[in-house]
């Protein structure tokens, strides 16, 4: 038996986000999520920063808040080193309402021609 004879046309995973973490009433629509601590502090000393919910995970705990701006009501929250954990905290968020995720952090390159500080935008 090959995994071609076994493979499962269905879309929906066995496990999906939405099986742990359900919507949350008046969850952000765009959840700001760091990689590091600087810009999530400044947020909590300038906005009035309220905790939605605190997720653990094997890094620790995190905890999602909300704030207002202009116009906006804005969630931020900072998210594990690492893919896996950065994308199931995405999921996770995703599964309780948030539509737009701005993600960002600092990175490191192999490319000698760029030099430390300077922007990287993915394209692919």
């Amino acid at each position: 038996m090959s995994l071609f004879d076994t493979y499962d046309e269905s879309r929906t995973a066995v496990l999906n986000p939405w099986n742990v973490y359900k919507p949350v009433e008046d969850f952000p629509e765009t959840v700001i999520m760091t990689f590091g601590s600087k810009i999530l502090d400044i947020a909590l000393q300038q906005f009035d920063c309220q905790p939605i919910i605190e997720m653990g995970y094997s890094s620790g705990q995190h905890k999602i808040c909300r704030f207002d701006t202009p116009g906006k009501t804005l969630g931020i929250c900072r998210v594990p080193m690492g893919a896996p954990m950065t994308v199931a905290m995405m999921e996770e968020c995703i599964a309780m309402g948030a539509k737009n995720l701005v993600i960002f952090g600092s990175c490191g390159t192999l490319d000698r021609n760029i030099p430390a500080g300077h922007l990287i935008v993915p394209e692919a």
